[in-house]
């Protein structure tokens, strides 16, 4: 598995589901992945990843309403600033952290669904839950 992933998670309806589960999408592709979301492909996604593969789609998410919101608190990415990236590895310009891409309502209801794993040589290892 790469150092980072992209989910994509899918709003299921169903007349069994109450309510709906999430059924997710791994695009390998972070543009894909944070615009889908936007013209209701699906309804976030599990984002890490480098600057380039977000600040582009940026603005179409936004005006959809969605942002990216920090993993473990929740908190919006609302302007670029060097602490969200890893400046003393070998990458600088990925993320350190997992970020959600949301609506705020949906937020809670995504991150639910993620379980954090140890920690392996990568630093960032995540499990999903079943959904």
């Amino acid at each position: 598995m790469p150092p980072y992933f992209n989910f994509l998670w899918h709003n299921h309806q169903s007349k069994h589901s109450n309510p709906p589960f999430f059924a997710l999408s791994n695009l390998s592709c972070a543009v894909l992945s944070l615009c889908w979301p936007t013209i209701g492909r699906g309804c976030g996604a599990f984002f890490c990843a480098h600057i380039w593969d977000f600040v582009g789609s940026w603005p179409i998410f936004l005006s959809a309403g969605l942002s990216l919101r920090l993993y473990q608190t929740g908190n919006e990415i609302t302007k670029l600033d060097i602490r969200l990236f890893a400046t003393e590895s070998n990458d600088p310009w990925k993320l350190k952290e997992f970020y959600i891409l949301s609506s705020e309502r949906n937020f809670s209801l995504l991150r639910k669904k993620i379980i954090p794993k140890k920690n392996n040589d990568v630093g960032r290892d995540i499990k999903v839950k079943d959904v």
